[in-house]
């Protein structure tokens, strides 16, 4: 099946793609449809629960991932809005082409979407005003620290963070 045409939200490449948009995880052929079909790894529907669960009363969006070298763990961020706005990190392990139950870091980020950075042994959320560390991977009782703070009276922010 092909995805909804949805802007994509985040991007990675490893021994396939792997791509999101704001409420399904897709993956594919590094060679594009010539290559093979695309694959959903979470569909809207299966994400509906989880989402669900963060909403709260508001509306809940997938706003970045990453995938670990070897593809065998993929991160994603949420941007839950609603009375106020709630980031949070989600980390799924890849069993075949499908994603089997999520971890959520014990962290949540009031600063706004978050965009992710990936090493082999941490995985860094950037938000606009700074970036945070945490264990890569991570399990139910990991937090994230701040590792460095965009001061407010510089009238400057972070728009993105590799890995």
């Amino acid at each position: 099946p092909s995805p909804r045409r949805e802007p994509i939200t985040g991007l990675a490449v490893r021994d396939r793609l792997y791509w999101s948009t704001q409420t399904a995880i897709y993956t594919g052929p590094l060679g594009g449809s010539s290559r093979g079909a695309t694959q959903t790894l979470f569909s809207q529907e299966q994400l509906g629960g989880l989402m669900q669960a963060l909403q709260g009363g508001g509306s809940t969006q997938i706003t970045d991932l990453a995938v670990s070298n070897g593809s065998s763990s993929l991160y994603i961020t949420f941007l839950t809005s609603g009375t106020s706005q709630i980031a949070s990190a989600f980390s799924f392990r890849i069993g075949g082409r499908t994603l089997e139950q999520p971890t959520k870091l014990m962290w949540d980020c009031t600063e706004g979407s978050l965009t992710i950075g990936l090493a082999p042994s941490a995985i860094y959320l950037s938000s606009g005003f700074g970036v945070y560390a945490a264990p890569a991977p991570f399990t139910a009782q990991d937090q994230a620290k701040r590792v460095f703070k965009v001061s407010g009276a510089s009238g400057q922010q972070i728009a993105d963070i590799a890995g």
